[in-house]
């Protein structure tokens, strides 16, 4: 989740001496983050957390936790989380579904693509993915688009450069099945899209 649309942020001003540690979850399907509220809600043993609409029609959990944060403050640290990815299967399928929640598309035809800056996360992946017996196109990421291309924001039309480079990961075809049983989406419209074409 972190690795993909939320990120984690200490407040620069502390209040009372206490630096208040946020892990933050902004997205447009509401499923996602009312599935992170329970998943949050579970490991930290409160009561789920309700997403809320921002003023830009995305969904937003705000969670407090110095625990989540220091473990997934960022730059996140892949070698920091592997033993709690890698402790069981089950473990390995929900990350791998939180961060395809987050990062990847599901096309008209069925192909399953996840984009990501940072090579070494995608190559993790790859990496699970095999580990479960779903293919990839590749055994490396492939690049997109190069650091320096322009880039245009959806919301306000303004002209951006790229900072890095991004990549992609496919899935191969023959695997969408096993992809759709053992992995799966969060998100209904990919859902429904990978059921339609399944």
């Amino acid at each position: 989740m972190v690795a993909g649309d939320g990120y984690a942020y200490q407040r620069s001003k502390p209040r009372c001496g206490y630096r208040e540690c946020y892990i933050v979850l902004e997205v447009k399907d509401r499923e996602f983050d009312e599935e992170l509220g329970r998943r949050v809600a579970n490991v930290l043993g409160r009561e789920p957390l309700n997403p809320r609409l921002n003023k830009y029609g995305r969904w937003v959990v705000l969670v407090q936790s110095r625990t989540l944060y220091e473990l997934l403050k960022n730059p996140i640290g892949i070698d920091k989380i592997i033993p709690y990815i890698e402790y069981c299967e089950r473990c390995i399928t929900m990350f791998l579904r939180g961060f395809f929640d987050s990062e990847a598309s599901v096309h008209k035809d069925g192909t399953i693509i996840v984009y990501n800056t940072d090579h070494a996360l995608l190559k993790y992946v790859i990496y699970l993915l095999k580990k479960i017996g779903i293919e990839t196109t590749s055994d490396e990421p492939k690049l997109q688009l190069q650091a320096g291309t322009p880039l245009r924001a959806p919301n306000t039309g303004k002209l951006y450069k790229r900072r890095k480079d991004k990549y992609y990961v496919m899935i191969r075809m023959s695997f969408n099945k096993r992809f759709y049983e053992n992995v799966g989406f969060t998100i209904d419209r990919k859902r429904r899209r990978l059921e339609d074409i399944s």
